[in-house]
């Protein structure tokens, strides 16, 4: 979910990824990290503060890879994590609604004269 409006451009382009099934969650998983996000901005043309983004030039962006061995154990762990840390974010959002309903029940009691 995005927190502000959003629009998507006239067109958009299809991406896809050949090899092991690894090396895609892999790619999956660096894809939205902020060096990754750098990268891609500094490659995308712009043009009224639209951001557009080659098939040429993306096939060309370097990706940074750990060693071939190394690879299930940081997919795992960066998935195991990733997951984590949605449930966190889901209890927080979940809490913090509490929070607020709380706060409207304490002011509504406080404005009816029920606070001792």
């Amino acid at each position: 979910e995005l927190g502000v409006p959003h629009f998507h451009a006239s067109y958009l382009i299809r991406f896809r990824l050949a090899g092991e099934v690894l090396l895609r969650r892999w790619i999956s998983l660096i894809w939205t990290a902020p060096v990754m996000r750098r990268r891609i901005e500094t490659i995308a043309a712009t043009s009224a503060g639209q951001y557009n983004v080659s098939l040429p030039a993306l096939a060309a962006l370097p990706i940074p890879m750990p060693d071939t061995a190394d690879l299930p154990v940081l997919v795992e762990s960066l998935e195991r994590q990733l997951s984590m840390l949605d449930a966190l974010e889901t209890e927080v959002s979940s809490s913090l609604a509490r929070a607020s309903s709380l706060r409207g029940a304490i002011l509504q009691s406080a404005l009816n004269g029920r606070l001792s």
